[in-house]
């Protein structure tokens, strides 16, 4: 009986023939009356909040356009002591920017248009030099002629493990307070293709509980590289 009350309310203005399942599956998209009566009464407690209770002092979020033609995926973000933004990009190399009291006003200039491999992190050596991880090596990258564009890119190590499987994301790196680094080597996924030649012993089942494959010098660990100084 109550089921059929219900049709007679979700039919309305229909035939009286409507098939039964037609009518449960609206029945089942209604909103119930107690659980809208809930939703009011949330929305109304809201509306009456003493915004005088909120703190004095708070963070408040901008959106910060980038060129129109770049894709905001977004390795790394560090600023020098000029205040200018350096952005690196997994597509687009890195950007420099000249932030602004106007989000929407902030002046971006190329630093580096090389593409690079799955960058995850920056670290500043001095206003015109960087540090960026990628997937098969630490690479540092400079601008020697002050004009804010890089024209030199080091290798300053690859000493770590590399299959090839595209979750081997490097991240870092962080200063250890001694001159040297970490490193955070990630594994690799549990499926992908891997390299036909790999940097390391390979391994197909990979480690217990964890990838489908991994390389003998101990990708998924943190590793510490020691700096000539």
């Amino acid at each position: 009986m109550h089921m059929t009350q219900n049709m007679k309310i979700f039919t309305r203005g229909e035939s009286g023939n409507s098939h039964p399942s037609m009518a449960q599956s609206r029945d089942r998209s209604c909103i119930s009356p107690k659980l809208l009566i809930g939703i009011l009464g949330v929305l109304g407690w809201l509306s009456a909040w003493d915004l005088q209770a909120m703190p004095s002092e708070y963070y408040s979020v901008e959106d910060i356009l980038l060129p129109a033609d770049v894709a905001p995926e977004i390795g790394g973000l560090a600023f020098n002591s000029r205040g200018e933004l350096y952005v690196v990009l997994r597509r687009h190399g890195i950007l420099l920017g000249t932030p602004s009291g106007d989000p929407d006003a902030f002046r971006w200039e190329v630093f580096s248009d090389m593409s690079l491999h799955n960058p995850m992190g920056i670290l500043l050596e001095d206003d015109q030099t960087v540090l960026i991880p990628q997937m098969a090596e630490l690479t540092r990258i400079s601008d020697t002629d002050g004009d804010k564009k890089a024209d030199s890119y080091e290798t300053v190590s690859t000493a770590f493990g590399l299959s090839g499987n595209y979750h081997e994301t490097t991240g870092g790196p962080i200063p250890d307070g001694r001159g040297n680094w970490f490193l955070a080597i990630g594994t690799a996924s549990h499926n992908g293709p891997v390299f036909f030649h790999t940097r390391g012993a390979y391994s197909p089942i990979g480690r217990r509980g964890r990838n489908f494959s991994a390389v003998s010098t101990g990708d998924g660990w943190s590793k510490s590289l020691q700096t000539d100084h």
